[in-house]
């Protein structure tokens, strides 16, 4: 048992995972709390008194399995079981009544999540970045508490329509799927703020994204996106977005009616230049990159 300050437990917890930018200041700023407890790093030790554990980090561990007996862990709201080699998660994890933060990163053999998962009614971060995971749990709408869904670089070929029923989520990652559409339903979701969909095989969004008002970052870098809805306009707060290496042919008109962006990303396909300049004028306060290169 081990204790570590605020800044070194979320570094432990996120850092092997290297998560998008913004996602381990949103967990640090949100978790402050975690400081005070101390950390297990034994599953037996945990076991041997586990009402007292509230902390369990088996990141690395090269586990194969978890035992069912994890689900004796009442008090836990923090489990870190990323770089693993687990093929699934025993149901019993669904008894984790307090768990507020779940990190099943980088374990390539995990094609699934139990159904149990829609029990951890106080669940606030669910990271299951870098599996092979093909679908989401039907029970996943019932986490009225998660803020943070991160599901990059899985297998997914479409999100659950009732993700929609989460109506605390603020930051939504499923970057590097196979997703060929998001649920209509997405477009409704006020509390969003980040969401990152590059490297999918979207080739439309929804109609109505009227629902975005909160939405600051929006990120579609490799999709297969022929337009946009003219309701991306109505996202007020949006002030980063990504189109680049989208089949695009010209650029959308909606664009010019988005003065609020601050950084504009269109690497490919090339647009003329008076085109370019023709947005620009349009967007005088937006930093528009036509090349690739980040900050």
């Amino acid at each position: 048992m081990q204790r570590f300050s605020i800044f070194s437990l979320c570094f432990m917890l996120w850092a092997a995972t290297l998560p998008a930018q913004g996602y381990l200041d949103e967990v640090r700023e949100r978790m402050e709390f975690l400081q005070k407890d101390p950390t297990y790093t034994s599953l037996t030790e945990a076991l041997a008194n586990p009402e007292a554990v509230k902390i369990l980090n088996l990141s690395k561990k090269d586990l194969r399995e978890l035992p069912a007996t994890i689900g004796l862990l009442k008090n836990l709201h923090t489990l870190n079981l990323s770089g693993n080699r687990l093929r699934e998660l025993p149901e019993s994890i669904g008894r984790l009544s307090n768990l507020r933060i779940l990190i099943v990163s980088s374990n390539k053999k995990l094609r699934a999540l139990p159904n149990s998962l829609g029990e951890l009614h106080k669940l606030e971060l669910l990271d299951v970045y870098g599996n092979r995971l093909r679908e989401l749990p039907e029970s996943i709408g019932q986490l009225k508490k998660l803020h943070t869904l991160q599901v990059g670089y899985n297998r997914l070929r479409e999100l659950p329509s009732n993700i929609c029923q989460i109506d605390s989520l603020t930051l939504l990652y499923a970057y590097g799927n196979k997703l060929r559409y998001i649920p209509s339903c997405v477009g409704q979701m006020q509390t969003l703020r980040r969401i990152r969909l590059s490297k999918n095989k979207l080739d439309h969004l929804p109609a109505d994204l009227g629902g975005w008002q909160a939405v600051t970052e929006l990120h579609l870098y490799k999709n297969k996106l022929r337009e946009l809805p003219h309701t991306l306009a109505d996202t007020p707060q949006l002030v980063r977005l990504d189109l680049s290496y989208n089949p695009l042919r010209q650029l959308p008109e909606v664009l010019g009616r988005m003065p609020q962006l601050e950084l504009l990303f269109w690497w490919k396909p090339k647009i003329p230049a008076e085109a370019q300049r023709g947005l620009q004028i349009q967007l005088p306060n937006t930093r528009i990159q036509w090349e690739a290169q980040r900050d």
